[in-house]
């Protein structure tokens, strides 16, 4: 009688247990994802099946701001976005880190300003800096100053919009002036006779990368399905090469009435990474305290 005890119980923990795993095994992994073309490899997948059939769901978001307070609140175990939005889930979420580069800012993100490098550094006074505060402007801005020896001391951050910015008028910029501004609102600043100094293209260290983050335990907990994902982008790459127009067509109804010549166009100021990484960009990623012992 004690050991058809003992043998019911074992059966009973051993189905229990089993059970768990399965349960967890089988839990949606939930990522939270921004409409920008840096990402398109993820939709792309969506649209193939191939996340269904691996049971990855993809939470469509307005805005990086959005997909922080989703992954914040518990509501999707990863999310996309830069350095920037990484740096600040890091804070209440030590455990974070990236598990997967998706591209870099190719040219697309810049800094200008209404004198030159030798100027802003000659000159004894203050410096207005245009930008977007709370966003990877502030990074590219604190990158700059550093790699052309001006003193943050001399910076009068002003926090403004592109939109607010690009309608100030040429006279307002009275003062040496530096915007961290992004297409296409840099030919709205030439006009003002501002020009560029650096940009996400010309200087390692204005860098912007994005990329998938979680923590330690959610990527030990849906290992597999994080490794498929990753193959599934490196093969919606491969797709984009082959034939841009029909990857396209695929993954259009994600991307906001983006047209294609606009799509091409876009393209242009990114590079992917799905490979891997470059030992310079290794070194500054490491240097902005940006781990890269997880990327799959």
């Amino acid at each position: 009688m004690y050991r058809m005890f003992i043998y019911i119980l074992s059966a009973f923990l051993i189905t229990f247990f089993s059970s768990c795993s399965d349960s967890q095994h089988d839990k949606p992994l939930k990522i939270s994802v921004t409409s920008w073309i840096g990402y398109a490899p993820l939709f792309y997948a969506q649209e193939m099946g191939w996340l269904d059939k691996n049971n990855i769901k993809l939470i469509d978001v307005v805005s990086f701001s959005e997909s922080m307070d989703l992954y914040a609140s518990g509501n999707a175990e990863a999310f996309v976005g830069t350095q920037y939005e990484y740096s600040v889930i890091k804070e209440s979420v030590p455990a974070l880190i990236p598990v997967m580069m998706f591209g870099r800012s190719f040219g697309a993100d810049m800094v200008m300003s209404n004198r030159s490098v030798a100027k802003l550094q000659k000159a004894q006074g203050k410096i207005d800096a245009y930008l977007e505060m709370d966003s990877i402007n502030h990074t590219l801005l604190d990158d700059f100053i550093k790699q052309n020896m001006i003193s943050e001391k001399r910076i009068n951050y002003i926090n403004k919009d592109q939109v607010e910015i690009t309608a100030m008028k040429r006279k307002a910029f009275k003062y040496p002036s530096l915007v961290v501004t992004y297409k296409p609102f840099d030919a709205a600043l030439a006009e003002r006779g501002f020009t560029k100094l650096a940009s996400t293209k010309d200087s390692l260290d204005l860098i912007v990368v994005d990329a998938l983050y979680t923590t330690k335990q959610t990527l030990q907990q849906h290992n597999q399905k994080f490794i498929k994902l990753k193959a599934y982008v490196v093969d919606a790459l491969q797709a984009l090469k082959k034939d841009p127009e029909a990857y396209f067509k695929m993954i259009e109804s994600h991307l906001n009435g983006l047209s294609y010549d606009a799509f091409l166009t876009k393209l242009k100021d990114l590079q992917w990474l799905e490979g891997k990484l470059t030992h310079e960009l290794q070194q500054r990623l490491l240097a902005s305290e940006f781990p890269i012992a997880d990327l799959l």
